[in-house]
């Protein structure tokens, strides 16, 4: 009886980390979610556009006119995204109306907005493209 006195006493002690654990991860959840609010409605404020990129809004190729040369404010949508980021957005943009990394969503949208730039100005370095190994090359 002692070992399962034992077991409850650890298994309770477990159990309040994980609920300590469960509140903290919600309340940080909600401080980032309101203080990101906040930036999106400063920014919306400033004459920024706010661009939503998602596999459920329209597709973005037909709107780039209206964005280019713009101050763009870019949110990349993930799994689970608030319902407010669709309403406080301009524009709620598919690339694809497929399930796509969101990382590659990014690289899609910025290359079809501002293309593809082979020099940069005022760059230090330059990367010398190999068949193996990398090459650095100071300008």
């Amino acid at each position: 009886t002692q070992n399962l006195k034992k077991i409850k006493s650890n298994f309770t002690f477990g159990l309040f980390i994980f609920a300590t654990l469960f509140l903290l991860q919600n309340l940080v959840s909600l401080y980032f979610y309101f203080t990101m609010m906040n930036f999106l409605e400063q920014k919306k404020k400033q004459g920024f556009l706010i661009a939503h990129l998602t596999m459920y809004g329209k597709d973005f190729i037909s709107s780039k006119n209206n964005i280019k040369n713009r101050n763009l404010l870019i949110i990349v949508g993930g799994e689970k995204v608030e319902y407010d980021f669709y309403n406080i957005s301009d524009f709620n943009f598919s690339v694809t109306n497929q399930p796509i990394s969101e990382v590659s969503a990014l690289g899609i949208f910025l290359y079809e907005i501002f293309g593809y730039k082979e020099n940069f100005k005022n760059a230090k370095l330059q990367v010398v493209g190999m068949k193996k190994g990398k090459l650095l090359k100071q300008l």
